[in-house]
C-alpha cells in the first residue's frame, strides 16, 4: 500500500505541474481567439490563466510563461486605451488626437508595465531562444515602447515629472537591452534629463544631461539646463563649471552666451557681459531670421542699456549710490541709445519703458539735490540747477506715462511719475494719482 501511495502522490505532483502548464498553453488559445472573434470573455480567460501561471512555482520562471504574459497584457492596456479614446469621443470630443491625449492622461501604467517587464523577461531568461525573438516582434516590446513614450509625454505635460521619469527610465533600460541606440534612444535621454531636472532630481538630471554629453547630443541645452538647474540651487561655482564647458565646446550657441552673459550680470562684471552682449546682437542682425527674433533683439538691447546704465549709476553692495564715473556723459548716451533701439523693436516693453524714465530720472536727483543744497542766498545758481534737473524730469515723464498705461498698479513707476509730475509743477497730476504702496 505504501508503493501504491507514493506512486499516486507522484501523479497528484505531475498532473499539479501538468495543470499549470495547461494555463500557460490556455492563455495562448484565448488570446488567440479574441484576436480572432473580438470576444473580450476570451481575453479576460487569458488574463486570468496567465495570472495564475505566473504565481504557481512551475511555471513562473519559464520563457514561454512570460512571453504570452506580455502579450495578454499589451494587449488588455490597447484595449483599454481603446475604450478611453471612445470614451472622450462619446463626451462630444470629435478631435482623434485631443482625445488620444486624453485617454493617455487617464490610463494606469501599471498594465503596459507588466507586459513590457514580461518581454525583457523572456530577453534575459532566454536570450538567444525562439521566445526572445518573439517577445522583440513589432506587436510586442517595441509596441510597449510606443505606448510607455506616450505615456511618458502626457504624465510630463501635465507636470507629474517624477513619474514620466520612472517611464523614460524604463524606455531607457529596454534600449540599453536591445543594444538599440538611435535619435528615439537620444530624445528619451533627453526627457528623461528634463524630467529629473524639474522633478528636482538632482542626481538623476546630472545623470541623464551628462549622457547627453557624452552621445554629443542636444547641442548646448545639456550644458544651459545644468548651468540653470545649479544656479536655482545657488552653486555658482558648478553653474560657471558647466557654462564653461559648454562655451568651448560649442562657442557660437547663442542662448548658452546669452547665460554666461547673464552669469556675468549677476557677478557684476560687466565688461565681459558688455563684451558678450555685443557679440551677440551682431550674430543676430546678421541672421537671416532676424526679424523673427525681435523678442531676443529687444531683450539684448534692453540688458546692454542696462549695463552702460549700472556703470553710469554705480552703487555699493548695499544699495547706496556711489559718485558718478568721469565717463558718465558717455555712459548715460549709450544707455539711453540701446533702451530706445529696444523701445524701436518694442514701444509697449513695460520693463525698457520704465529703465528709460529712470534713466532720466535718476539723472535729474542730484541735481535736484544740489540745488536743495545751496543756501537761500544761492537763488540764481538754484534756479539755473532746477530748471536743468526739470529738463530731466521731463524727458523721463512720457515714458513712465506710457508704462503706467501698461501697469498703472506697479509701485516703483507709479511713484516716480508722481514724483515726476510733483518737481515739474504738475500737482493737479500728481493729486489725481492714486498711492501706490
Amino acid at each position: 500500500m505504501k508503493k501504491i501511495s507514493v506512486l499516486f502522490l507522484g501523479i497528484a505532483i505531475c498532473l499539479q505541474g501538468l495543470a499549470q502548464n495547461s494555463k500557460v498553453t490556455s492563455t495562448k488559445m484565448h488570446l488567440d481567439s479574441y484576436s480572432s472573434q473580438g470576444d473580450t470573455t476570451e481575453l479576460a480567460a487569458a488574463k486570468a490563466a496567465i495570472d495564475e501561471a505566473a504565481l504557481n512555482d512551475k511555471t513562473k520562471d519559464e520563457p514561454k510563461m512570460y512571453l504570452y504574459r506580455g502579450e495578454v497584457y499589451v494587449t488588455l492596456f490597447g484595449k483599454r486605451l481603446g475604450n478611453l479614446v471612445k470614451k472622450s469621443m462619446l463626451a462630444g470630443n470629435k478631435d482623434m488626437s485631443k482625445a488620444n491625449g486624453d485617454a493617455y492622461t487617464n490610463i494606469d501604467t501599471n498594465t503596459i508595465c507588466i507586459a513590457a517587464n514580461s518581454f525583457v523577461k523572456v530577453i534575459q531568461l532566454a536570450p538567444k531562444d525562439y521566445y526572445a525573438d518573439e517577445a522583440k516582434e513589432q506587436q510586442n516590446l517595441p509596441t510597449c515602447i510606443i505606448y510607455l513614450e506616450n505615456k511618458a509625454l502626457r504624465e510630463y505635460d501635465a507636470a507629474r515629472y517624477s513619474t514620466s521619469l520612472a517611464l523614460y527610465e524604463k524606455i531607457i533600460s529596454i534600449f540599453n537591452l536591445l543594444n538599440k541606440s538611435d535619435s528615439t534612444y537620444y530624445q528619451n535621454v533627453e526627457m528623461a534629463a528634463s524630467s529629473a531636472g524639474n522633478a528636482g532630481n538632482t542626481a538623476m538630471a546630472l545623470t541623464y544631461y551628462q549622457k547627453m554629453i557624452d552621445l554629443k547630443y542636444g547641442g548646448a541645452t545639456p550644458y544651459r539646463s545644468l548651468t540653470s538647474m545649479y544656479l536655482k540651487q545657488n552653486d555658482s561655482a558648478k553653474a560657471w563649471d558647466y557654462i564653461e564647458k559648454g562655451r568651448a565646446q560649442y562657442p557660437d550657441d547663442l542662448p548658452l552666451i546669452i547665460t554666461e552673459t547673464n552669469f556675468y550680470i549677476i557677478k557684476h562684471n560687466y565688461e565681459k557681459a558688455e563684451n558678450n552682449l555685443t557679440l551677440t546682437i551682431n550674430k543676430v542682425q546678421q541672421r537671416a531670421d532676424k526679424d523673427k527674433n525681435k523678442n531676443l533683439l529687444t531683450s539684448l538691447y534692453t540688458n546692454l542699456g542696462g549695463i552702460y546704465d549700472r556703470k553710469a549709476n554705480p552703487k555699493d553692495i548695499k544699495g547706496n549710490d556711489l559718485p558718478k564715473p568721469a565717463d558718465y556723459d558717455s555712459l548715460f548716451a549709450k544707455a539711453d541709445s540701446n533702451y530706445s533701439r529696444a523701445l524701436a523693436i518694442n514701444p509697449q516693453d513695460f520693463d525698457v519703458l520704465f529703465a528709460m524714465g529712470a534713466l532720466y530720472y535718476n539723472r535729474a536727483v542730484p541735481i535736484s539735490q544740489q540745488a536743495d543744497a545751496l543756501p537761500i542766498s544761492a537763488t540764481d545758481k538754484y534756479n539755473k540747477l532746477m530748471a536743468q534737473a526739470k529738463v530731466y524730469f521731463t524727458q523721463a515723464q512720457p515714458y513712465f506715462e506710457n508704462a503706467y498705461k501698461i501697469h498703472p498698479n506697479d509701485v516703483s513707476n507709479a511713484n516716480a511719475l508722481r514724483e515726476v509730475y510733483s518737481r515739474t509743477g504738475q500737482d493737479d497730476k500728481a493729486a489725481a494719482m492714486k498711492t501706490q504702496k
